[in-house]
């Protein structure tokens, strides 16, 4: 648990740089930007970059895209990108001193998009478009895309850099580009969709007008994504009327000087929502200068911090205030929470930040010379300054004053740049969370705990429910939601099982507890390490607002270890679907045989088994239109999963196929859910009634016709020690030892003599069977006139 008297770690990360720039040899590395992947992993993306020269204002770098991307470990991947023609001159130049034409964007797995601007002619601002180029971590440029036109201010040709990219809260669902359209007050949004190894495509945009025709001279925009997978686009514009009367008490809407707006946008929307109108502000001489917004982790919905300066218009004097309001919203547009902050803010770059544990950040950074006085306080939830205060403080930060804030809380600043060497301050900031919640530890503040627990190591094994409990009242989102069982084995995640928020049966929710029915085959396997990922949006709270979901690799625990007793191997029978079974029929030998081995590979994976316990003769029979195949369980040699228990779960992972790895397997997708795996009949139980009524049909009837009687006796003792000594070799083949070589028992390798004569024995001996038992009772049984079934 986390609280305010956390001691707080700062190490640094430093990394040396070598320039292959003849004229910057030398000359000192800056991080120009610094951002991180949305997920638990806790990487960090940092641009790094040395100044070339510098013109009036501007600051121009060398002309190379250099990226570093750091693990969490504290280790560093450079990519060094030399020779990008895209990226031309235009982009390594800041723009009105302060705008930065290259923006990065972590995305996903290894995935980095890069934004900048091309043109067909870099001395006509009008040629200039927006574009991104996708990359991953080995500098490989995997694709491009154009996002359009580059933003002229309206009624000139001045460039001004402004396009933003905001990942899904479901990376892989893609992105929302925004950008102000050129020439204009409008905006465009693009939403884009992910199409598979690092390519993306366009999948719905539209254009808005976001000013008013009397509220047109200031205005600011984000975009935060939304835990239902949609996106909010938040904009403030006002007018700027410095000699407007201060006692103006405007009350009609379309007289109101300043406002924040948000339109809500769902996943795969076509056309722009509605605008919802979050404050209006009478108030004169009003103008923004920031906003950041995010997801409110702590009371869910959303939260912006804006940066308001008011201009005091006085007789020969004219003053400015400057000050904060905190406004908090649900996704209906419902304001919950609206306050003004008059933090003193004494420099020209304050900024705050919503923390994910808890309360807010203000950021202030003074420039001093080629550095900034890099300071920061926290405040509670309450509003009031934190106890906790930071040592070493101002921070001495480089001339760009980069930071960032992870989502585990930590925060890195880049400390100044004195030799050929970066580095980065890490500062891991306490949770600021009101009693009497509480960080559990599940990346979640509205989790209160979990059954299993995190980090367990003796779950039962075929625990068929799990269970979370919040802080508040939930209930199951409508959405298509998921909560996802894994097993990693051999550091592959395994599907073990899915479940729907929507399509759930046995879900069951009770004031703040959800229950949850799993299958018995989903922690079948003693010791195994398993985690639970549930999506954002799964469930609601009782204002029907989503709730954030658990990451990958956070709730983790282990099945207890249990010794079994081994009763044998099993054999049985899997099933084709109708589309299964027409494609087997479609491949050739070879083809057959690769299925029947893909099959027990992926088997082996899914259940999970040890390499070598399924086996499949390559036998199979067309039942009426479905490929019946067989598959041999061989019994455990230690305290793994009996076979009695593979099969049950082999069992219950075929018939609830759509909810485990088996609809995802190459082969196993073929298996019918309405078969399972059957289990064969057991030979001795067809053996041992053979056998019996053979003994009795003698007995009984042997005096019914005596010219038979003698020899009925010779043919059922000369048939009983055939079968007899025909099921002993059937057994001994399956019988491991009596077929693998052991070279240090040489006594016991005498019994691989019967590994040359099993299949031929086992051949003849059903022949013989058949002439000198099944056909002479026939003849018996026609002769002395009576039916008798022999089964």
């Amino acid at each position: 648990m986390r609280n305010t008297q956390s001691i707080i770690r700062y190490p640094n990360i430093t990394y040396p740089e070598t320039s292959i720039q003849p004229n910057l040899t030398g000359i000192q590395p800056h991080i120009i930007d610094i951002a991180h992947y949305n997920d638990n992993r806790n990487i960090e993306v940092v641009r790094i970059s040395r100044v070339n020269y510098i013109s009036g204002i501007n600051r121009c770098f060398e002309q190379r895209l250099l990226l570093r991307v750091i693990l969490a470990n504290g280790s560093v991947i450079p990519i060094n990108l030399d020779n990008i023609e895209e990226i031309q001159d235009i982009n390594y130049c800041y723009v009105s001193g302060i705008e930065n034409p290259i923006s990065i964007y972590p995305l996903f797995d290894q995935y980095i998009i890069v934004t900048y601007t091309h043109a067909t002619n870099t001395s006509d601002n009008t040629t200039f478009m927006d574009r991104g180029v996708v990359l991953d971590w080995s500098g490989k440029n995997i694709s491009t895309l154009d996002f359009g036109p580059a933003y002229l201010s309206p009624g000139t040709t001045i460039w001004h850099p402004d396009q933003l990219i905001r990942n899904n809260i479901i990376p892989k669902n893609g992105f929302l580009y925004l950008s102000a359209v050129s020439g204009t007050n409008n905006l465009e949004w693009k939403q884009y969709e992910y199409k598979g190894e690092g390519r993306f495509a366009l999948l719905h945009n539209d254009t808005f007008d976001i000013l008013d025709n009397n509220l047109n001279t200031n205005f600011q925009f984000t975009v935060l994504s939304t835990l239902n997978g949609g996106y909010a686009i938040v904009y403030v514009n006002s007018t700027n009327n410095i000699y407007a009367n201060s006692n103006n008490n405007h009350t009609a809407s379309d007289q109101f000087t300043a406002g924040i707006y948000v339109t809500l946008l769902n996943y795969n929307q076509t056309k722009t929502s509605q605008k919802l109108i979050l404050h209006e502000m009478t108030t004169p001489n009003i103008s923004f200068s920031g906003i950041s917004c995010s997801v409110n982790y702590d009371f869910m919905g959303h939260t912006c911090m804006i940066l308001v300066q008011q201009l005091n218009v006085e007789p020969n004097n004219i003053t400015t205030t400057k000050f904060f309001i905190k406004i908090t919203f649900h996704s209906t547009g419902s304001v919950t929470q609206l306050r003004q902050y008059n933090i003193p803010i004494d420099n020209a770059f304050p900024w705050l930040k919503i923390l994910r544990f808890g309360g807010f950040m203000y950021v202030s950074r003074k420039y001093n010379g080629q550095t900034y006085n890099f300071s920061f306080s926290l405040y509670d939830e309450s509003d009031q300054p934190s106890n906790w205060t930071f040592p070493q403080q101002p921070i001495i930060s480089n001339i760009y004053g980069s930071f960032d804030l992870l989502p585990n809380n930590t925060m890195l600043v880049a400390l100044n740049e004195l030799s050929t060497s970066w580095t980065l301050l890490s500062i891991d900031l306490p949770s600021l969370i009101p009693a009497p919640r509480f960080d559990s530890g599940y990346g979640n503040l509205q989790i209160k705990t979990t059954y299993p627990l995190r980090n367990t190591k003796d779950l039962p094994l075929n625990t068929d429910m799990i269970k979370i409990t919040f802080f508040d009242r939930v209930s199951f989102s409508s959405s298509n939601a998921n909560l996802t069982i894994y097993q990693t084995i051999n550091q592959t995640d395994v599907l073990r099982q899915l479940i729907n928020s929507k399509n759930c049966t046995g879900c069951n929710a009770l004031d703040n507890v959800i229950m949850l029915n799993v299958l018995n085959c989903t922690f079948n396997d003693p010791g195994g390490h398993y985690y639970i990922k549930m999506d954002n949006n799964f469930v609601k709270n009782e204002y029907d607002e989503s709730i954030a979901g658990i990451d990958a690799n956070i709730w983790r625990f282990q099945t207890e270890n249990k010794q079994y007793a081994h009763l044998g191997d099993i054999k049985g029978i899997l099933r084709l679907t109708i589309t299964g079974s027409q494609d087997f029929q479609g491949l050739d030998d070879s083809g057959r045989q690769n299925f029947f081995n893909t099959l027990i590979e992926e088997l082996t994976l899914i259940i999970p088994v040890e390499k070598g316990r399924l086996e499949s003769n390559g036998h199979y029979q067309l039942d009426t239109s479905k490929i019946l195949i067989s598959l041999l369980i061989r019994e455990a040699k230690d305290e793994k999963l009996t076979a009695k228990d593979i099969k049950n779960d082999l069992h219950q992972l075929i018939i609830n196929k759509a909810f485990t790895s088996i609809s995802g397997g190459k082969a196993t997708n073929s298996l019918d859910e309405t078969y399972g795996f059957q289990q064969a009949p057991l030979r001795l139980g067809l053996i041992i009634p053979n056998f019996i009524l053979s003994i009795l049909f003698v007995v009984r009837n042997s005096n019914d016709i005596p010219m038979l009687h003698l020899p009925r006796g010779l043919v059922t003792t000369l048939v009983i020690l055939t079968a007899t000594d025909y099921e002993y070799l059937t057994i001994l083949r399956d019988v491991h030892i009596f077929t693998k070589k052991l070279y240090r028992y040489e006594e016991i390798n005498i019994f691989n003599i019967f590994k040359h004569i099993f299949g031929v024995a086992i051949i003849w001996g059903a022949f013989i069977d058949i002439f000198l038992r099944n056909i002479p009772q026939i003849i018996v049984l026609a002769v002395s006139k009576f039916i008798i079934f022999i089964i």
